[in-house]
């Protein structure tokens, strides 16, 4: 079944085509509303796309680490105590 509904994500439109939309354009569409970090995105695809896109952790990852090679998204590095440098993007 094919939604083709315009779904609203805090005063972005997004155009609901399982069929047509890629990974990497929902999450820019995310990227686009505020900074985020990783985290926070897969929790969003958690709480508030998830009936409507569904994506697993590591390919949200995988997605934002594509974007950043292709120079479509940047990241500024937080340092964390006793953790990996937190991303946000």
């Amino acid at each position: 079944m094919l939604c083709n509904k315009v779904h609203i994500l805090s005063s972005v439109a997004l155009l609901c085509n399982y069929e047509h939309m890629a990974l990497r354009e929902v999450v820019l569409t995310v990227l686009a509303r505020r900074k985020m970090t990783g985290y926070e995105i897969t929790r969003t695809f958690d709480r508030v796309l998830s009936y409507f896109w569904r994506a697993s952790h590591q390919q949200v990852y995988r997605e934002l680490a594509r974007l950043h090679a292709q120079h479509c998204v940047v990241y500024e590095a937080v340092a964390q105590t006793g953790r990996p440098d937190k991303k946000i993007y």
